[in-house]
């Protein structure tokens, strides 16, 4: 029998704080975890160690000391919320997600990558112009 969790859905689709974006890929994992009940450590801790980092490389962008520095950071953030997206489908091709659970975990993580790509788009787009700045919580880059 598969634990079907309410999940926390990531609420101002168009207004993330940084803190807000971090704490998505982050809950997407940990709510997820629990949710392998039957005797599955391998898979779920795979889950649990990218999706937490996520938000861990988000955390180190805002703190970083240039714009490529900035997308470095954001960009193994987006690898990480890709892996979080494999490891979630795999556990869902094996079973251990209700497919309600599994939609809601699955969208999370689109939506995530989705904003991800748009970051990286839109700072990758300003490096070219001479004047373009990055803010991310009162802070230029």
């Amino acid at each position: 029998m598969t634990l079907v969790l309410p999940m926390r859905k990531c609420e101002s689709r168009q207004s993330h704080s940084t803190q807000e974006l971090c704490l998505c890929g982050a809950n997407c994992a940990v709510v997820s975890a629990p949710c392998v009940s039957k005797r599955e450590y391998v898979l779920s801790k795979q889950l649990l160690r990218c999706g937490t980092s996520i938000g861990a490389n988000i955390e180190e962008g805002v703190g970083a000391q240039s714009r490529a520095d900035f997308v470095s950071k954001l960009s193994v953030a987006y690898k990480e919320a890709r892996e979080t997206l494999y490891w979630i489908r795999i556990l869902n091709d094996t079973g251990y997600f209700a497919p309600v659970q599994f939609v809601s975990i699955r969208s999370d993580a689109d939506e995530l990558c989705r904003i991800l790509v748009s970051i990286l788009k839109s700072t990758k787009g300003g490096a070219a112009a001479p004047r373009a700045e990055v803010t991310i919580n009162n802070q230029t880059l």
